[in-house]
């Protein structure tokens, strides 16, 4: 095998290995921030409906998925009524 092969291939796995980094980090943040709506709300159903609307509201806007879940979680924590939450 040549030099440059053996480059593009460790470079192609190392790539691969930062992406499942980053993926599994995201995959913590939204089971975390679930997880302190469901402690927040004191009721699993109320914190995965909310849960689910900042997801959808998300993938409708250009926002990114991770700060509009981890809002949702910060005001409903403060007491804000969210349109998941009246």
């Amino acid at each position: 095998m040549s030099a440059g092969a053996k480059f593009v291939g460790g470079a192609a796995l190392g790539g691969l290995a930062v992406g499942a980094k980053v993926g599994l980090t995201e995959a913590a943040n939204m089971e975390q921030y679930r997880n302190t709506l469901e402690v927040v709300m004191k009721d699993t159903k109320k914190a995965g409906k909310t849960f689910q609307w900042a997801v959808k509201f998300a993938n409708k806007t250009p926002f990114d998925t991770g700060e509009v879940v981890e809002a949702t979680t910060k005001l409903t924590s403060y007491g804000a009524a969210t349109p998941a939450r009246p």
